[in-house]
Formats: C-alpha cells, sequence, structure tokens
C-alpha cells in the first residue's frame, strides 16, 4: 500500500503493542494493543496505543497514545510514568525490526513456545486424544506427529496448491 501512496498503514491482530517504520514516505504501524481482548489477563495485554493522525499539508503526522487497561477492564490514558515505559518498548521493538538476524531468531524462538499448542489444535476435535494426552502428562502430540507427518503438514501449509 505504502508503494501505491498510501501515507499510513495500520495492521491490527497481534493482540499486543508492536512497532512501526517509516517506510517509502509512509508511517507503517504493526499492531496497537490488546485494550479490548477482556479474556486475557498477560501483561501484554494490559497495553495499547491509540494513534493520533495530525493531518498538516499533504503528509499525515503520526502520534502515539499510550492507554492502560485497568484490573477492574476499564481503559485510561496511560500515566507519564507508564507512558514513557510504553513509548520506550515500542521504540525499541521498532528499532530491532530493522535487523534481519533478531527477525529469524525472534521468530524461531516464538515457533518453538506455540509449536505443541499447533498441533494440538489438529486433534482439537479428538475428545479421546486430549484426555489421554492430560492423562500421560502431555507430549502424546510429539508421538501422533512423527518427522514424516510433520513434513507433510508443512508441506500443506507452504504449498500454494494446497
Amino acid at each position: 500500500m505504502a508503494d501505491k501512496g498510501a501515507n499510513l498503514v495500520v495492521s491490527q491482530h497481534t493482540h499486543c503493542i508492536g512497532c512501526y517504520e517509516q517506510y517509502n514516505n509512509s508511517t507503517l504501524v504493526y499492531g496497537q494493543g490488546n485494550f479490548i481482548f477482556d479474556s486475557h489477563s498477560a501483561d501484554f495485554a494490559k497495553t495499547s496505543l491509540l494513534i493520533d493522525i495530525i493531518f498538516e499539508n499533504e503528509k499525515p503526522r503520526v502520534e502515539f497514545v499510550p492507554i492502560v487497561k485497568n484490573d477492574d477492564g476499564t481503559i485510561r490514558i496511560a500515566d507519564q510514568s507508564e507512558s514513557k515505559n510504553i513509548l520506550n518498548d515500542f521504540k525499541m521493538r521498532s528499532e530491532q525490526i530493522k535487523d534481519a538476524d533478531f527477525l529469524e531468531d525472534a521468530y524461531r524462538r516464538y515457533v518453538l513456545t506455540q509449536y505443541e499448542s499447533y498441533l494440538n489444535v489438529l486433534h482439537a476435535s479428538d475428545i479421546i486424544f486430549r484426555i489421554i494426552n492430560k492423562l500421560v502428562g502431555r507430549g502424546l502430540i510429539f508421538k501422533v506427529y512423527n518427522k514424516r507427518k510433520k513434513l507433510a503438514l508443512l508441506n500443506y501449509i507452504e504449498c500454494e496448491a494446497h
């Protein structure tokens, strides 16, 4: 979209504050947070950013307004200390995404944290499997998905024809 002339591109669905970058005279924003996702209690789900777009001349200027979800579910503008921490972390991530090695390493670490849960989703409707898996202390999914099955699954995911 930036290559076609958009001054601002905002993406969402990360459920956490992401980062931003300048690209081709455009501001790209990746994730503003999770302030309406009440079922999650992790720290990352308690902070978000509002995007204030100020129109000056032909190019909009973007400012970020940190907000915090209170324990009772209400939302408020972050205080000065919270704002500083939220924006510092936001800016740090925005610098980190410029490093391709950082991105590759962060992605691999994330995948390892999610690997088992993704495989379990494929068996979510199999109640007997879920019960046995719980009884044996988890990990059964790794026996079900041997190397050959994992490679076949990867092929289904990565192959455009599938």
